[in-house]
């Protein structure tokens, strides 16, 4: 999930840890406590935004929840038992190393768990996106399908238009043809008779 070595970052956390609580408690500071947790939360954030290497966020976070732990020591249990310049007890050391390694495992754990949550919401958005596309194409190919039923329908009511006119005009031809026969036809035989009185009264005087 990252490209970076979590185990060297592990040990550098406790290193640098371990130094800066060594350095508070020794020196006796009695400060805010608020202020370093207020630190070491906005850098485990930012941490968590920066995925490509939170390493230096990360040891920033750790050292000043080092320094918090410190100024609680000296204002709870250290503050008559640790004299400012005198070594820190044997036995509070090691349950500071012990804490120190749980918070570790502990803030790194967060930060995977953020970096997996922002992935299946990516995963979720992209899944998402994909299926409105696909509805989106599914649409337009039955659009693209209706309006060339809707041509094919039109298309063939023209054509039955066409040979319904056809069928007329064929119709209007014959019965055009038909009048002008029967007319050429009476021509004829006025014609005929025509010929056939002339020639009555020419052998008949």
């Amino acid at each position: 999930m990252a490209s970076f070595d979590w185990e060297l970052t592990k040990d550098e956390a406790k290193f640098q840890a371990l130094e800066a609580f060594e350095q508070l408690v020794t020196s006796g500071e009695t400060g805010d406590a608020k202020k370093y947790e207020t630190r070491a939360n906005r850098a485990f954030a930012l941490a968590k935004r920066n995925r490509t290497d939170p390493r230096p966020l990360f040891l920033s976070g750790m050292r000043n929840w080092a320094s918090k732990e410190g100024v609680l020591f000296l204002q709870g249990a250290g503050k008559k038992s640790v004299r400012r310049g005198n070594p820190i007890p044997l036995e509070v050391l090691t349950k500071f190393k012990q804490d120190l390694r749980d918070e570790i495992e502990a803030r790194i754990a967060e930060i995977l768990l953020d970096w997996q949550e922002q992935d299946l919401a990516l995963a979720e958005r992209l899944e998402k996106a994909l299926g409105q596309q696909a509805t989106w194409l599914e649409k337009r190919e039955e659009r693209a399908f209706e309006r060339e039923s809707q041509d094919y329908k039109h298309l063939q009511t023209m054509r039955g238009y066409m040979v319904q006119d056809q069928k007329v005009s064929s119709l209007d031809t014959i019965v055009r043809t038909g009048k002008n026969a029967g007319c050429l036809l009476g021509v004829v035989a006025l014609l005929a008779m025509g010929i056939l009185v002339a020639c009555f009264f020419a052998f008949h005087p």
